[in-house]
């Protein structure tokens, strides 16, 4: 899993130091724009070393609007492919990226502590410390360090006492429509077709 918001907006891809819009003051508080180059190169590098890449973006960081990735273009690619899925206006990106990471057991390439999902209990220190992979640019080329394997002490609340991780249906399981909907190879043998 790639947090893709946070790995666009690595200041270590851009040399350092955050890009102020034009006309803005240097003393004004500017949220970074990003790179859709650096979430390109992240994919790329994990893609080659053999990882099953997922990443997850909030749609807005690619509508074109003021607080779109620099460009963003260069991702369309990617979501084409299924490799980046967009996450809806309104809602957290860490939600479905951590949910998603739950569901395949997977990493996680961020700098993002998770502090406020550990307060909210959603997951552990321990978890996030056994998945997060932390990443830094030098030169515009990422330099990632992995997470020590997993202890049993270090796994997710849903993996402890013996409970098997049972992912969300609506994120990791396709759902069937309903009767009258579901093709005739899958509907039931005496469910009626509205005409």
């Amino acid at each position: 899993m790639v947090d893709g918001l946070n790995v666009a907006r690595a200041i270590s891809f851009a040399g350092g130091v955050p890009s102020l819009p034009s006309g803005s003051a240097p003393h004004e508080a500017v949220t970074p724009i990003g790179y859709a180059e650096a979430l390109a190169m992240a994919i790329d590098h994990f893609h080659a070393h053999g990882f099953d890449v997922h990443a997850i973006l909030p749609v807005w960081a690619l509508d074109g609007g003021r607080r779109s990735l620099l460009g963003g273009e260069r991702l369309l690619p990617y979501v084409q492919a299924g490799t980046l899925h967009l996450s809806p206006t309104g809602t957290n990106d860490d939600d479905f990226i951590l949910e998603l990471a739950r569901c395949r057991d997977a990493y996680v390439l961020t700098n993002d502590l998770f502090r406020d999902h550990i307060a909210q209990g959603r997951v552990t220190k321990q978890w996030v410390a056994s998945r997060r992979i932390s990443y830094m640019y030098v030169h515009k080329q990422i330099l990632a360090v992995m997470p020590s394997p997993p202890t049993e002490a270090s796994q997710a609340p849903w993996a402890q006492d013996g409970m098997k991780c049972s992912p969300r249906k609506a994120i990791c399981k396709r759902r069937l429509p309903r009767h009258a909907n579901r093709p005739a190879s899958i509907r039931p043998r005496n469910a009626a077709v509205a005409a």
